[in-house]
């Protein structure tokens, strides 16, 4: 029984680990990197690196995520917008799938861990 009990407790740990968003992720565009961390009871992704030379770095990118289920919910900005938009992550392997809600439109990218 003791042993089934250290079983499941490592599953669940490594299960939980899988699924975790903090990290550095590449958008795939212009090479830029965004760190996710947790600050208090949310997350935020800040832009840490990009080849754009118009890009801010440390620009907080994700803002006020927190998970609902089997993602994270939150909002995104968008810089050619100007403007915040809710977005649904989910983690995927090594990746990251964020679904963007723009009014009647929405949009689906996603980002590779690394």
């Amino acid at each position: 029984m003791k042993s089934l009990m250290i079983l499941l407790f490592c599953v669940v740990t490594f299960s939980l680990q899988a699924q975790s968003i903090d990290g550095v992720w590449n958008t795939r565009k212009d090479n830029s990197k965004v760190e996710i961390t947790q600050t208090g009871d949310s997350w935020i992704g800040k832009l840490k690196s990009s080849n754009n030379k118009n890009a801010k770095i440390g620009r907080v990118i994700l803002k006020d995520l927190k998970k609902s289920g089997d993602h994270w919910a939150g909002k995104i900005y968008v810089a050619r917008r100007n403007s915040w938009y809710d977005v649904k992550v989910y983690p995927k392997n090594n990746a990251l799938e964020l679904k963007i809600n723009a009014g009647f439109r929405g949009r689906t990218i996603e980002w590779t861990k690394g």
